[in-house]
This record gives C-alpha cells, sequence and structure tokens, in this order.
C-alpha cells in the first residue's frame, strides 16, 4: 500500500490525483436473491505499449513504427492530457490502477489491454486476494 500512496502523492505535484468516481448500475431482476449476488469489474488498462513517451522503455521488441512513435513523443496519441510524462509513467500509473482494481472489492474482474500482467497485475492480485 505504501507504493500505491507514494504514487498518488508523485501525481499530486502536477494537481489533483484522486480517483475517478465511478457510478454503480446494479443490475436488478424481480425475485432476485441478494445473498447470491455478485460484482463484477471490467478495466482497460491501456496498456503501456499504447501510451509510452520518449523516456520509456517498451514492453515490445522495437519495430520501425514504435521507434516513429517514440520519436514523435506521442504517448498513444494522447495529446491534450495535461503532463503526460506523469499520467502515462507506468511505474507511477500501474499503483494507482491497482488502487481503482482494489477499491471495488470486486468478485470477478476482467482487465483489457494488459501487457504487464504476468510481471505485475497477477501478483499483485494474488497478494491482496
Amino acid at each position: 500500500m505504501q507504493r500505491i500512496f507514494q504514487a498518488e502523492k508523485n501525481q499530486s505535484n502536477y494537481g489533483r490525483s484522486d480517483l475517478f468516481q465511478r457510478e454503480w448500475l446494479p443490475a436488478e431482476e424481480k425475485g432476485t436473491n441478494l445473498d447470491k449476488s455478485f460484482t463484477v469489474l471490467q478495466f482497460n488498462v491501456l496498456a503501456e505499449g499504447l501510451s509510452f513517451g520518449p523516456d520509456a522503455r517498451s514492453p515490445f521488441t522495437p519495430t520501425k513504427r514504435l521507434k516513429e512513435l517514440k520519436a514523435k513523443n506521442t504517448y498513444g496519441g494522447f495529446t491534450s492530457v495535461k503532463h503526460p510524462q506523469i499520467c502515462f509513467n507506468y511505474q507511477l500509473r500501474r499503483w494507482r490502477l491497482l488502487q481503482a482494481i482494489l477499491y471495488v472489492d470486486a468478485d470477478i474482474i476482467g482487465l483489457e489491454e494488459v501487457d504487464r500482467f504476468h510481471g505485475f497485475f497477477l501478483p499483485m492480485l494474488k497478494k491482496f486476494g
């Protein structure tokens, strides 16, 4: 948890760093037994390989196209994001993503655009149950 708090602190130096508050929509049907309910989280973590900056090491084998993107400093084309070097810094962002996932405390988690699953998310999610 200390790394999550440190990432939040580092990001707060550039403005508000609160997690986005999500509104949960319950799926209710007539006769639903709440004792048998469960929570599902579907989360797009935005793959590091699709958002890395010029100073980051790509998780993919370098190709001509990746070298061109890196040279343009595009951060995956997200050109209107303030402070992309902080927002897309995977070393910070991965801890904030984990914080958002753990906050929900879902029974079933579906992650997409994950290129660091075995090296980060799997061991961390196992650690937190």
